[in-house]
């Protein structure tokens, strides 16, 4: 039983170098942050009185399990590398093989469950098997403020819930997914009529965001309301165009209801699709 490093109360510092090595047979089951590390954020340097970009780099974790063990939870974050991560915090050439799973309300990415405030993720690629409930994604289940740029995914995304995506479940505060891709499929098995499921090849919902320059190959399939082969969903501030989605394509058509399902996105307020 692997126990995570790092919690919201002791924080992990500093940065993880793996030198291209991997790190395999975990098996981590909590009930709040389930992940290699629990909870980490970038040091304030104590001269400077900045914050240092801690990171995770050049490391697989390979044959892993990580899961929630408490149905009830509905604040749980579960990810390979990292439950949660805050305040600059890089993780860069890494790679998941393995399962990610969560229960009920919880957050669930391949690479990270939580990533905010200017986070990066880069060239990452997420070949686990990952499933949950709400906010499921590929790369990041919930992304706020954070960069992911140069990553895919690999493995198979499904949910019981809403907000679910090949790379990030749900993307906002001014977060930027660019290119970067999807390639395995995308499914959720709820068939409530008139649930808003949110599912895409990228983001299943971007507020606040842009999405550049990727592409999906994989079949994004729901039973429900708003499916798209890039976005679920896309919403912009009324003040102006925050959201945008250019650049981007998709070779598969998505299946869902045929009212609310686009090739690129289904449900668009206040947002700009440009180049798609």
């Amino acid at each position: 039983q692997w126990t995570p490093i790092g919690s919201t109360s002791r924080p992990f510092y500093g940065s993880i170098n793996g030198q291209g090595h991997s790190i395999s047979g975990l098996y981590c089951k909590a009930n709040s942050l389930i992940g290699f590390i629990g909870y980490m954020e970038g040091h304030v340097d104590e001269h400077t009185k900045t914050i240092q970009r801690d990171s995770i780099s050049h490391l697989t974790i390979l044959d892993s399990y990580f899961t929630t063990d408490d149905t009830e939870s509905h604040n749980g974050y579960v990810g390979a590398f990292v439950a949660m991560a805050k305040k600059g915090v890089v993780i860069y050439n890494c790679n998941a093989y393995g399962t990610v799973n969560g229960k009920n309300h919880n957050i669930i990415g391949g690479i990270a469950g939580l990533m905010s405030d200017s986070c990066i993720v880069q060239n990452c690629t997420n070949h686990a098997k990952i499933s949950g409930y709400d906010n499921v994604g590929g790369i990041i289940g919930l992304t706020e403020g954070t960069e992911i740029v140069y990553c895919a995914n690999k493995g198979t995304v499904s949910s019981k819930g809403s907000r679910l995506g090949g790379v990030a479940g749900y993307a906002t505060k001014r977060a930027y997914i660019r290119y970067s891709y999807n390639a395995e499929k995308v499914s959720n098995t709820n068939s409530t009529s008139g649930a808003m499921i949110n599912a895409g090849g990228i983001v299943g919902a971007l507020e606040d965001g842009i999405v550049d320059n990727c592409y999906n190959t994989a079949l994004v399939s729901v039973k429900a309301d708003n499916v798209g082969g890039i976005a679920g969903q896309m919403r912009g501030l009324e003040d102006g165009n925050s959201t945008r989605i250019s650049n981007c394509y998709t070779s598969k058509t998505p299946t869902g209801l045929i009212k609310s399902t686009s090739c690129i996105v289904p449900s668009n307020v206040h947002g700009e699709v440009v180049n798609c």
